[in-house]
């Protein structure tokens, strides 16, 4: 699919993985690419859904039968259209590692890039997996200021995960990085009505940093 199809799930799933997508980029190391089953959407916790090209990863979605069949012909295999072992997705399931197998050496062939022009074309649902630093790259991602940049007060350039619902008339916006501890005591307590030596005690009391 085109980015303009699958950038929408892709923002809505970036903030699923910020705990990962902060410790990586904090550590400069963007993690690398792993490659996923999807036991949600398969009876069979094994499925693959992904597939190693020449140069990377793969993510497919030939699911349904309509799907399969735009599959094998776009691939150019459509002899697989006709092998006992794969005609119906029940037979598929009943012989997923024979066609791992055959489908595992058809995609390693050629890149990534060169499959998902094939696919997209085709109708069939794809993309590819991405690391961290494509993710934050990709031109959609970016159009959609998914990765917003603030100023910590120790750590200095933060970039951070924009906010994936996009309003029109209330639109909302990260404006400041994480607080460091007691960064905002005095602000919080005198909004609470604390007058500035109430607050001074709670702070040599220990009561508040």
């Amino acid at each position: 699919m085109t980015a303009g199809a699958w950038g929408r799930p892709l923002s809505a799933a970036n903030p699923l993985l910020s705990w990962v997508s902060t410790a990586t980029s904090a550590a400069s190391s963007w993690t690398s690419r792993m490659r996923p089953v999807r036991p949600c959407c398969s009876a069979w916790p094994e499925e693959p859904t992904s597939w190693s090209t020449r140069d990377s990863y793969l993510n497919i979605g030939a699911a349904n039968q309509a799907n399969w069949e735009r599959l094998c012909h776009c691939i150019g295999r459509q002899d697989l259209l006709e092998d006992p072992r794969f005609c119906t997705n029940p037979e598929r399931m009943q012989n997923l590692q024979a066609l791992s197998a055959t489908l595992e050496e058809i995609f390693v062939q050629e890149s990534t890039a060169h499959w998902l022009e094939i696919l997209e074309k085709a109708g069939v649902p794809s993309g590819p997996i991405y690391t961290f630093s494509e993710v934050y790259a990709d031109p959609q991602v970016r159009a959609r200021d998914m990765v917003v940049e603030t100023n910590h007060p120790t750590a200095g350039p933060v970039q951070n995960i924009g906010i994936p619902i996009k309003l029109s008339e209330t639109p909302g916006a990260i404006r400041n990085a994480a607080p460091t501890l007691g960064q905002h005591t005095d602000e919080i307590l005198t909004d609470f009505g604390f007058s500035a030596a109430e607050v001074k005690n709670l702070r040599e009391d220990g009561a508040v940093q």
